[in-house]
């Protein structure tokens, strides 16, 4: 368990960005979240294509769960946490790409980032099980409040991926 956690962390790192993080992705398998007993809260909407998402939710920076009406408050990181199977590994390794859009509820992206581990060479299997997006909005317009990010995650080796979105508001 320590390792996972570990993971997640060292891939956190590796996808912190600038204001917001979001991935935008293709089709099959929508999940989304109703009930608070659902793997995948927040009103996170998942596609999967090649690869599974077992959970997703969101997370304060000191991991607590975002309440599920995912408001926050200015300069609140906001993390994105997914749980991630399908990789094709070689020799425990698998090559891992993750982007995000971050726009505003008319449409105006704020943060646009399209390979958060363009760096990154490979990771192990059971890191990438728990991949994590960080989104920040750090300067508040009186008139935007509201707030969609899309992310994508996918294997560079199969191109199978999986895509998703998520609502919030600042306070």
């Amino acid at each position: 368990m320590k390792k996972i956690i570990l993971g997640a962390m060292i891939l956190s790192f590796a996808a912190c960005g600038e204001k917001s993080t979001t991935t935008e992705t293709k089709t099959e398998n929508k999940t989304e979240a109703n009930s608070s007993e659902s793997a995948i809260k927040n009103g996170i909407v998942i596609t999967e294509n090649g690869l599974k998402v077992s959970k997703a939710m969101l997370l304060h920076e000191d991991g607590t769960e975002i309440s599920n009406d995912n408001t926050v408050g200015i300069g609140e990181v906001i993390l994105c946490r997914i749980f991630v199977s399908g990789w094709k590994d070689e020799n425990g390794q698998v090559k891992i790409g993750a982007g995000q859009t971050v726009e505003t509820n008319d449409g105006t992206v704020v943060l646009d980032q399209e390979d958060l581990f363009s760096t990154l060479e490979s990771a192990s299997l059971e890191d990438a099980g728990v991949i994590t997006l960080k989104a920040t909005i750090t300067e508040l317009n009186k008139s935007i409040h509201d707030f969609t990010v899309h992310f994508k995650v996918w294997d560079k080796t199969t191109n199978a991926d999986v895509t998703g979105s998520y609502n919030f508001k600042l306070k």
